[in-house]
């Protein structure tokens, strides 16, 4: 058995062990948890459709980002890992995989819960894999919004991560919780502003209940742009309006940030 594999096959041994254990002492659960589910050593990070053990993935941030836009680029639904920075460890989290409509979801299960409760070091990302939403008929405008709202976090998203970031921070005030989508395009990171996140304010997410691009507003800077010319195929075009529309749906309370695979990895400065 190799070094690598030998170090993995202790940590899964480890790791039941921890995710069973209560909170430590002054920390308040406020949710009924179910069990962790069982983990099964993987070569590579894969969507999940099975509802057995969690797959846990030991590379390098830098090199699982790589393989989730590869993933992204080919998957059929959402997926979601957790990424414990200090073991370069990735565990999936996702579960319940199911159709409904034209929309694909996968729902995090209480994996995730656990790993909050003993980890103060967690980034948390989800795979947006590429639309098939737009139609043939569709005109570049429309073929271009569902292009970009492939990088970008949904309402849904963000409620997900106010709600989660509140659990983590009842057992880590300290503690550095990152939130990162990964698409075709690129990575796009997001999460609450201080402020927000240490006095627990009521989020405002109105900017994600509508597409951030408008059609007559943004008329001519799509134009000079280019990005209307073959928008679902991406490229540095599409790249530009991606950036252009996270900054928008920024605030004073959430963040979002958008930035190509194997750039500098999350920012400390940017994060809950």
């Amino acid at each position: 058995m190799t070094g690598r594999r030998a170090t993995l096959a202790a940590l899964l041994a480890l790791l039941p062990l921890c995710l069973a254990a209560p909170a430590t002492a002054g920390q308040t659960q406020t949710r009924a948890l179910g069990p962790a589910r069982p983990l099964q050593a993987a070569q590579k990070l894969a969507v999940n459709l099975q509802d057995g053990p969690a797959f846990v993935v030991q590379t390098s941030q830098a090199d699982g980002e790589a393989q989730l836009a590869q993933l992204a680029a080919s998957a059929g639904l959402e997926e979601g890992w957790a990424f414990i920075p200090a073991e370069n460890l990735w565990i999936e989290i996702g579960g319940q995989a199911g159709k409904t409509g034209r929309r694909t979801y996968h729902l995090l299960d209480d994996t995730v819960y656990h790993l909050m409760m003993q980890y103060d070091h967690l980034v948390i990302y989800h795979i947006h894999p590429k639309n098939s939403f737009a139609g043939e008929t569709d005109g570049p405008f429309h073929k271009l919004q569902w292009t970009v709202a492939e990088a970008l976090p949904s309402y849904a998203d963000m409620a997900v991560m106010i709600d989660l970031s509140g659990f983590f921070r009842q057992h880590h005030q300290a503690g550095r919780l990152q939130w990162a989508i990964v698409s075709r395009h690129g990575v796009t990171t997001y999460g609450l502003s201080q402020r927000a996140a240490e006095n627990a304010e009521t989020v405002r997410l109105k900017q994600f209940a509508y597409r951030p691009l408008d059609k007559d507003d943004d008329a001519e800077m799509l134009q000079k742009n280019g990005a209307l010319l073959r928008p679902e195929e991406g490229g540095p075009a599409v790249d530009a309006i991606i950036e252009q529309c996270a900054r928008r749906l920024c605030s004073d309370q959430v963040w979002v940030s958008f930035r190509k695979v194997g750039a500098e990895v999350i920012s400390s400065s940017e994060e809950n």
